[in-house]
């Protein structure tokens, strides 16, 4: 179609390789049961190995933590062809530049305080956030959420962590994301996540932030997922999904349009 002819000009102009799926239809009717009348995913890299799969909608950031690393730190070529069959679309996912940059301003406010370990400041940010319920089910299933005052030790915080690759995506008026590359002291990198709702006063507040390992030939095994209450790390298993009739957490209305389409 219209999509397939336009990555095969995208390939040419760029002069790569491009692998296009050769039977879809005969590929989703092998995973049908599979999904167990619901949905699935799989993600195979080049060499044809299996990376990622799970039952249900996937969740971006993991998603993407199953493919190798593309693109990071690499400057836009603006000459590059853009591939998209719905520009209202990329217009519509495209915050304000003023809202982006009010949106970033705070993320970044979050970073200074992990960094420098300062509760106070990291208290203010998480003011009016409400907890997380899906946070709240996995420690009532065992899980250990660790306090912010235990997270913002000195022996505990991430100092050294540098950051790079900001963006930001206001979904519609009421929720919003940012997320941001953390590369660490000892060169690995994680793909961070954070949502943010409409405050009643018009401002944004932060009610999430989540990391997942995310670096060539990494394949995540802990995910980092946090409220106002504190941390708590997760076997990436039992958060690369959620179930086809479960209700979307927030911030993972990208998984819904990927599921969708």
């Amino acid at each position: 179609g219209k999509r397939h002819d336009a990555l095969e000009e995208a390939c040419r102009s760029r002069r790569k390789w491009c692998a296009m799926p050769a039977a879809p239809r005969a590929f989703a009717t092998w995973l049908e049961p599979v999904a167990q009348g619901g949905t699935a995913y799989l993600t195979v890299g080049t060499n044809g190995a299996v990376r990622g799969s799970g039952i249900g909608r996937p969740r971006f950031d993991i998603l993407l933590s199953s493919f190798p690393r593309n693109l990071i730190n690499t400057p836009f070529d603006a000459s590059d062809p853009v591939v998209d069959d719905n520009d209202s679309m990329m217009d519509e996912a495209s915050a304000d530049d003023a809202e982006s940059e009010h949106l970033i301003s705070i993320s970044r406010k979050f970073y200074d305080a992990l960094l420098e370990g300062n509760g106070d400041e990291m208290a203010v940010l998480w003011d009016d956030a409400p907890p997380s319920e899906y946070l709240t089910g996995a420690v009532r299933k065992g899980a250990r959420q660790d306090p912010w005052s235990t997270v913002l030790r000195e022996d505990r915080r991430p100092i050294g962590m540098r950051l790079s690759e900001y963006d930001a995506t206001v979904l519609n008026e009421t929720r919003a994301f940012v997320t941001v590359l953390e590369t660490v002291a000892n060169g690995s990198t994680l793909l961070a996540t954070q949502t943010f709702e409409r405050r009643q006063d018009g401002g944004w507040q932060i009610c999430e932030h989540r990391t997942v390992p995310y670096g060539k030939d990494i394949v995540a095994k802990i995910a980092l997922r946090c409220d106002a209450r504190g941390c708590v790390a997760l076997p990436v298993k039992t958060v690369a999904s959620f179930k086809s009739d479960e209700q979307v957490p927030v911030g993972d209305e990208t998984a819904r349009m990927l599921a969708r389409d």
